[in-house]
């Protein structure tokens, strides 16, 4: 097994918090090189 039921929740939840913050920077009309460049998962990177 690669993971139990309480890690797989967490992927997931990190999952939705990236999409997040994508939708938020897109909705703000950001280019991809623009959103590269802010590192909005920077937080994430960490873990």
């Amino acid at each position: 097994m690669l993971g139990d039921k309480a890690a797989l929740v967490r992927y997931r939840d990190m999952l939705v918090l990236v999409a997040k913050h994508m939708k938020r920077l897109i909705h703000q009309g950001k280019t991809i090189d623009e959103i590269i460049k802010l590192k909005p998962n920077a937080d994430l990177d960490k873990t």
